[in-house]
């Protein structure tokens, strides 16, 4: 026979096995594949960042952001939620950012001279429809390299590169 404490407690141990179950936070827009390619200069180019911003409003701090990398063959695939996973359908304006570093301490120079990396001025534009969709190609300029900072002496002479007499 089981006690009444028995039955309690296998249903206690139910409600807070059933609490966890399901997807926390507030629910998720319906994602739809989409993939592109990047090419700059004429060649396929790698490590550029593609980001889909809202056309209605590129500078929504609340908006979701689509997001990919280019490979080596200058394709990407978007993701919203996590890489790859798809984009909301939408018109967007499209941002690239193309570093010319590895992440680190020090910010990167955006090799592209910044001319697609803000969402009010870049001239691409995507729509994502439901189902699958390949973004036409978005064809970029490297920009001209620019000149490179001398480092200033941190006590004001020059012969003093490192700052330390």
């Amino acid at each position: 026979m089981v006690s009444r404490y028995g039955i309690r407690a296998g249903l206690v141990a139910a409600a807070l096995a059933s609490a966890g179950c399901g997807e926390p936070g507030p629910p998720k827009v319906a994602l739809h594949p989409a993939s592109g390619k990047v090419i700059v200069d004429g060649q396929p180019t790698a490590g550029v960042l593609v980001r889909l911003r809202p056309a209605a409003d590129p500078d929504a701090l609340d908006a979701l952001v689509p997001f990919g990398k280019t490979g080596e063959d200058g394709g990407y695939t978007l993701g919203t939620y996590e890489a790859g996973d798809g984009a909301p359908t939408g018109r967007y304006k499209v941002t690239l950012f193309w570093p010319d570093r590895p992440p680190g301490p020090s910010l990167a120079e955006d090799l592209l001279g910044g001319a697609y990396a803000q969402g009010r001025s870049t001239p691409l534009e995507a729509t994502i429809a439901e189902g699958d969709n390949v973004i036409p190609t978005f064809e970029a300029t490297k920009a001209a390299p620019r000149p490179k900072k001398k480092s200033a002496a941190r006590k004001g002479r020059p012969d003093d590169p490192d700052g330390l007499e």
